[in-house]
């Protein structure tokens, strides 16, 4: 069984996939691999309605089936934010699963949607309001999507390696290059 995690840049790394769309962030920008983690965090600018950020997404291979997406999130400023702090949108600007607005009530987050017929997704972060005295920041790690099949047998099925091991089939067995791919996945050799 393959686990694929459709998620660009999963590996967090400043020098992957960018998202395609920011806006209110502050002049730091979106620190990378953030608390050396496999992660990333937004920093609201001051005076703003909190951060933004939006990947566009294709999992074509994955259409109308079953997904989850799955990440931990640090959550730090005043109680409210721009908006739904996860939001996953289909086709036509359709919601498919949201976390909702302002400061979520637990660190691991699972939502669970069906990928639109021409696969083209939009995961939308919204970070909290821009705050003088504590600024307002949103962390993603380990952020994972994948076929939900493939995620709720993850049990049975390997874990995902980072960048730095990530495995390639080869000859009978695993062979490991230093590559950042579009996405991460895994495929076990006998």
């Amino acid at each position: 069984m393959i686990r694929k995690n459709w998620f660009r840049n999963a590996a967090c790394r400043g020098d992957g996939a960018k998202p395609n769309y920011t806006t209110d962030i502050a002049a730091s920008g979106i620190v990378w691999n953030w608390n050396r983690r496999n992660g990333w965090c937004a920093t609201s600018k001051d005076g703003s309605a909190g951060s933004y950020v939006e990947w566009a997404l294709n999992v074509g291979e994955c259409a109308e089936k079953p997904m989850v997406f799955a990440c931990e999130l640090g959550y730090v400023g005043p109680d409210t934010s721009r908006g739904e702090v996860v939001q996953i949108i289909g086709t036509g600007g359709v919601s498919l699963a949201a976390l909702p607005a302002g400061r979520p009530a637990q660190r691991k987050q699972l939502l669970r949607f069906t990928a639109p017929a021409d696969g083209n997704l939009q995961i939308r972060f919204r970070g909290p309001r821009g705050d003088g005295d504590t600024p307002g920041q949103l962390a993603v790690y380990e952020p994972q999507l994948e076929l939900a099949e493939t995620y709720d047998s993850r049990g049975a099925t390997p874990a995902y390696f980072n960048g730095d091991t990530y495995p390639v089939a080869g000859g009978g067995g695993l062979s490991f290059l230093a590559v950042y791919p579009r996405h991460l996945e895994l495929e076990v050799v006998a």
